[in-house]
């Protein structure tokens, strides 16, 4: 296909997304709709066309509204009765954080460990200092009136709630952070090496990352893929669109069917106003195949992308999807 005609029709695509998805609040709904679009308006370049939405813990209670396909939206993970009590106190406290604190985020954020933390995050019925989801690593920076008896056994029940729920706790104090920065780092490293606690099956807490199907149109596809697996797992770990002429010479292409040649898999990501690109989470990936090579280019990626971005608008507005960003970068 010419590429007039090809961004001819996209443009009408994105059209008809925006009108799909405006004011939408069933997300599940608007992306069966999207996806049965994309396959009537790109008939015989789409085999294969979907949505793969990630579903890694902490899969603890989300607040009223919020979307869940499978166990998905693990970014959710204040407790609904008290999560806007939870929100407000995590606002404050990132508009207000002590020097300790300020000079670990400054350590965190941005992946610069090579993992994402979110900073004054709502677990439960407890707000972390700074929190790895991925990795289910919780640190915590304490002033001094955690010595207090009283305080002390607060932190034990907290602590005991988290290590419930499958996640590690590192505690330093405000004197470390500010004059030992660099066994601090050192020490967080090494936590981040080891594998996340494992719990037993069923408990919702302790299962690797990984996709899950969602709403497609097309044969019958994978219904689950692994972080960094395949284009689809590759695309959500190095965070970009990625365009395989020929998925055979794709490294650990995982075959969902024979008859697919090249594909194109595009992030979804939540927003993020402590990211400098203002991109959070993958929330999911637009996964699109075809039967013959070479089917998709730079004006695939384009589309799709901007495609993406409605789409993650609608789900931000009907779930509340990121609480004001309260992620890490």
């Amino acid at each position: 296909m010419e590429e007039k005609m090809k961004r001819e029709k996209y443009e009408l695509l994105c059209k008809q997304v925006e009108s799909l998805a405006a004011g939408e609040t069933n997300v599940v709904g608007v992306l069966a709709n999207v996806s049965a679009a994309m396959k009537t308006m790109f008939p015989e370049e789409y085999f294969w066309v979907g949505f793969y939405i990630v579903a890694s813990p902490p899969a603890l209670p989300c607040r009223e509204g919020a979307l869940q396909v499978g166990d998905s939206a693990p970014y959710k993970s204040a407790h609904p009765d008290i999560y806007n009590v939870l929100k407000a106190n995590s606002l404050n406290h990132r508009n207000n954080p002590t020097e300790a604190e300020k000079i670990l985020w400054e350590v965190l954020r941005a992946n610069n460990l090579g993992v994402k933390f979110r900073r004054q995050h709502a677990i439960g019925d407890y707000i972390a200092d700074f929190v790895c989801l991925s990795r289910y690593l919780i640190i915590e920076v304490d002033g001094e009136y955690h010595n207090n008896p009283k305080q002390k056994e607060l932190d034990a029940i907290r602590s005991d709630y988290l290590y419930n729920r499958g996640f590690r706790i590192l505690r330093f104090s405000n004197e470390q952070v500010i004059g030992e920065i660099d066994s601090v780092i050192k020490e967080i490293q090494l936590s981040l090496s080891q594998p996340a606690i494992p719990l037993p099956a069923g408990e919702g807490v302790g299962e690797r990352p990984r996709l899950l199907l969602g709403p497609f149109q097309g044969t019958v596809a994978c219904y689950e893929i692994p972080y960094g697996k395949g284009v689809c797992g590759t695309a959500w770990k190095e965070r970009r669109t990625l365009v395989v002429p020929d998925v055979e010479e794709f490294p650990g292409h995982i075959a969902c069917s024979s008859l697919s040649r090249s594909e194109i898999v595009v992030p979804m990501f939540l927003p993020d106003e402590d990211e400098e690109d203002g991109r959070g989470d993958v929330w999911g990936v637009i996964d699109i195949d075809s039967t013959e090579l070479g089917t998709f280019d730079e004006v695939d990626a384009e589309y799709l992308e901007r495609m993406a971005g409605v789409l993650v608008e609608s789900l931000e507005s009907a779930c509340g999807a990121v609480e004001s960003s309260p992620s890490g970068g």
